[in-house]
């Protein structure tokens, strides 16, 4: 079962989240791993998932741990931090049924010690947790009426090729909706007034090279990913299945950099400075293009408001934001991909509130105002030495 499977990562603390509509087995899902695998917990424990419920189900969860004290508001942050210490229930297993929004839930979660499963119908789980996006196409009713439609499908397929040579593929017929590493990349201020339009050309056609050779020496399959150019960008997914993920933190972003800073060097007048934003999720794919919550989620990450500054008030050509899941699955599990030069910030763009770690490639200090605090941090320091050793000299 796929969903044992992530759980017994045990490098994870992350809530494993199931994400879809109404009615396609998110909870059936849920139910058959809490029966299949209840040997293998302590505690196994269902919540439906309304605010009200919550708090119930947490009052009744203390009294089974010898916690309660009569105070019911006690209960979630006793329960929670009894949890998250492995003082109590041994190793558990929350599930939560039908949640919405992360931010309503999120206090609820405990970590370590046990598992968390979220079934919701809210892509914006992206955030915070590792998603499967549920699914569930519909069952033909006789067997000669899916007979009828493959002969139809074949016959629609034989007409188009005849009419378009051959060479019209939608993208469904290649990339088959699964896991991909996205990335989005964005151009910094190709709109801007004193670009000409040959000036934005050159400056695609240079982006569009330095990210092909980028992934050709970071060894990341080329030829077997979606791409799409946007304009002032390029979309890439990457099928997750045999992906090395370090490679997109780590190869990935050194060839970045290096290329970027070879072409700026000798492009004076059309000088990239590029955005990534980097993270795996569900893609689905029709004629139209790609969709799904991991779509959806890496375009609101490569928007977000502190990457934009980040890159604006750095000399460096290269900011990358990853998402929850790439930073703690990825980044945090290898030191020679830098953690500790990533810092977390808040992204609010459209309908979605979240999460992102934001990096500079060859910046020490973090951008932003944390950059600036530290830097009179570091004068104050400076000053308090200066007149320390002003003061001995003088005794």
């Amino acid at each position: 079962m796929q969903l044992h499977r992530r759980l017994a990562d045990a490098t994870s603390q992350l809530p494993e989240v199931l994400v879809g509509m109404g009615g396609v087995g998110k909870t059936q899902i849920a139910v058959e791993y809490a029966h299949r695998y209840a040997h293998e917990y302590d505690l196994v424990w269902w919540i439906p998932a309304g605010k009200s419920n919550i708090r119930d189900r947490f009052v009744a969860l203390a009294e089974r741990l010898d916690i309660a004290d009569g105070d019911d508001e006690a209960a979630v942050p006793a329960v929670v931090r009894e949890l998250s210490d492995g003082a109590r229930g041994g190793r558990w297993l929350l599930v939560f049924d039908n949640a919405g929004h992360p931010g309503g839930t999120r206090r609820f979660l405990p970590t370590g010690g046990g598992h968390v499963v979220v079934t919701s119908w809210s892509a914006e789980w992206e955030y915070v947790a590792r998603t499967t996006t549920i699914t569930r196409a519909p069952v033909p009713d006789r067997r000669h009426r899916a007979d009828r439609n493959h002969h139809a499908d074949r016959n629609h397929h034989a007409d188009r090729n005849h009419h378009t040579g051959g060479k019209h593929h939608a993208d469904k017929d290649h990339h088959p909706d699964g896991t991909y590493v996205i990335c989005v990349f964005d151009l910094e201020k190709f709109g801007a007034d004193n670009r000409t339009q040959q000036n934005r050309m050159a400056i695609r056609r240079g982006m569009h090279t330095v990210v092909e050779t980028a992934f050709t020496r970071a060894r990341i399959p080329w030829q077997a990913s979606y791409r799409r150019d946007t304009g002032d960008g390029i979309l890439i997914a990457v099928p997750a299945a045999g992906a090395n993920k370090s490679a997109f933190v780590g190869e990935l972003l050194t060839a970045l950099t290096e290329l970027l800073d070879e072409h700026n060097e000798t492009h004076p007048d059309e000088v990239i400075r590029l955005r990534l934003a980097l993270h795996v999720g569900e893609i689905a794919f029709d004629s139209v293009g790609p969709d799904g919550p991991g779509f959806i989620h890496v375009t609101r990450l490569i928007e977000a408001a502190p990457l934009k500054s980040a890159l604006a008030q750095s000399a460096k050509p290269l900011a990358v934001i990853t998402s929850a899941y790439v930073h703690h699955e990825v980044v945090k599990q290898h030191d020679e991909h830098a953690p500790d030069e990533y810092r977390q910030v808040t992204v609010q763009v459209k309908e979605t509130t979240g999460y992102g770690w934001i990096r500079v490639p060859g910046d020490q200090l973090p951008t932003g105002p944390r950059r600036s605090a530290l830097r009179r941090a570091g004068r104050y320091l400076r000053a308090a030495i200066r007149g320390s050793s002003t003061t001995s000299s003088g005794g």
